[in-house]
């Protein structure tokens, strides 16, 4: 099982860039400016058992999440529109990747995965994200993102 443990920084050149994703969960054009230039710090515990607790801080917010990756649902208030999600975070692929799927209210066409892996030796956190729109008699729309974040050395 994979160790997530450590403190990353976002690697924005590396990174997709993530305005549209966030056009379509509802964050205001003024957010996603500033978040696209502003930097973005992770910070993940993990026993490499059950227990996950990540913090995520940015120049605009700090926000921490504790979950069990057991597929338990959890819910969370979005930070950006007020509704209510229903979460769940589990193991895929023998352990070397932690998958987060996000459901939202009923009636709400969109659905999130996130997978997060560890790549480059462990040096880099790699998170995707895809978020998908259903749409009544059409194809769904698929917006896909990637997010690199490079480990900072222990002190």
């Amino acid at each position: 099982m994979e160790d997530f443990s450590g403190t990353f920084v976002l690697d924005q050149s590396a990174s997709d860039d993530q305005s549209k994703l966030l056009q379509h969960l509802g964050a205001p054009w003024a957010v996603r400016a500033t978040l696209a230039r502003t930097s973005r710090r992770v910070t993940i515990t993990h026993d490499q058992g059950l227990l996950w607790r990540e913090t995520v801080t940015t120049a605009l917010i700090s926000k921490t999440v504790v979950c069990s990756l057991d597929g338990t649902p959890r819910r969370e208030v979005s930070p950006v529109d007020r509704t209510v999600l229903s979460i769940t975070d589990g193991y895929d692929d023998e352990g070397r990747m932690v998958v987060t799927h996000v459901r939202f209210p009923d009636g709400d066409p969109r659905s999130q995965t996130m997978r997060k892996l560890m790549i480059n030796g462990g040096r880099t956190f790699h998170v995707s994200t895809v978020l998908t729109i259903e749409h009544e008699g059409k194809p769904a729309t698929t917006i896909h993102t990637n997010s690199y974040f490079n480990r900072v050395p222990d002190a």
